[in-house]
């Protein structure tokens, strides 16, 4: 699943390039959120550093990984959009198995790390940084 358009990974990359947002602290934009069940990952900067398997630019991501705990993180593109969790459903009484799989947020507009509306554990561990005063 495409997480991000070829636009939206240019602008990323030239606008928001890994270690660009450094000591912004709450001023850090955090630009989209991405989710799966009760996991995000919510990304600040991203830079293309090498090739994909299948011969994409392959984009390394830094932003906040909450998927046992929230931390601070590098995550790849190509990782987030090649997630697939196998789902056992039952409708009608017939068993079938699908993948879910990682969607991005289309109603999260970019904000602040000090104005970010997040869950409570992220919002947590944001005060205990100093990212939310």
């Amino acid at each position: 699943m495409e997480l991000l358009s070829k636009k939206e990974i240019e602008e990323l990359t030239e606008n928001y390039p890994l270690y660009s947002q450094d000591d912004k602290k709450g001023e850090t934009k955090v630009l989209y959120h991405f989710f799966i069940g009760s996991a995000d990952w919510y990304v600040f900067e991203g830079s293309k550093e090498g090739i994909t398997p299948d011969g994409k630019d392959n984009i390394t991501l830094f932003g906040i990984a909450n998927i046992i705990e929230p931390e601070f993180g590098y995550f790849t593109l190509y990782e987030l959009e090649n997630v697939k969790v196998p789902q056992k459903i039952k409708m009608g009484g017939v068993e079938f198995e699908v993948n879910i799989e990682i969607e991005r947020d289309l109603n999260f507009k970019p904000t602040t790390l000090k104005n970010l509306k997040a869950n409570e554990i992220i919002t947590d561990f944001l005060n205990r940084l100093g990212y939310k005063e």
